[in-house]
């Protein structure tokens, strides 16, 4: 959120202002943010509110590691449905090219859910496949980000991660608002 909204901030000129209509949920899988999910509503509707008076710079995700709380044979079905929730977002929107960033596996997880556990070998390549299923989509590197324990991001890992999403979407110029 708000590491997201000062890299932006910063990176822009002076007459831009940036703000975060994001839905977190510790250990939401991804059918949770689905149309019709639980909490599609809970960002979609406010987008909606500010369709044709806003510009939408972009879409950052952070799914991938909470798919293991679902059954492993649906886990492999992951990149398809972040597939269709960016189709359906971009859809409702009228934004048909809108940027996604989405992390990569937190690579500095540890223990069983280390980067080389069960977990990671299992989820790690279906986030990394994400680009190849979805136009306009990058993935923001976790390596070498602070964590706070075995699998999250301490507050400086945050702050970097989002720095490291506005570069890259500076670098693919879907920044419009450099300085």
């Amino acid at each position: 959120g708000m590491g997201g909204l000062r890299t932006a901030a910063a990176a822009a000129g002076p007459d831009y202002h940036f703000i975060s209509i994001g839905r977190g949920r510790g250990s939401a899988p991804s059918p949770d943010f689905m149309k019709g999910g639980l909490y599609w509503n809970a960002f979609m509707d406010r987008a909606n509110e500010l369709k044709g008076r806003v510009t939408f710079g972009g879409v950052f995700i952070m799914l991938g590691i909470t798919e293991r709380h679902m059954p492993i044979d649906q886990q492999a079905a992951f990149p398809d449905r972040v597939a269709k929730i960016i189709a359906d977002m971009r859809a409702e929107l009228g934004e048909p090219n809108l940027p996604v960033l989405h992390t990569d596996y937190e690579t500095e997880s540890t223990g069983s859910l280390g980067v080389d556990s069960p977990v990671g070998q299992r989820l790690r390549p279906l986030i990394l496949d994400l680009p190849n299923k979805i136009p306009n989509l990058a993935i923001i590197p976790t390596d070498d980000l602070p964590m706070r324990d075995d699998h999250h991001f301490d507050m400086a890992g945050h702050k970097l991660w989002a720095e490291r999403g506005i570069k890259i979407m500076i670098e693919k110029g879907w920044f419009r608002w450099a300085k």
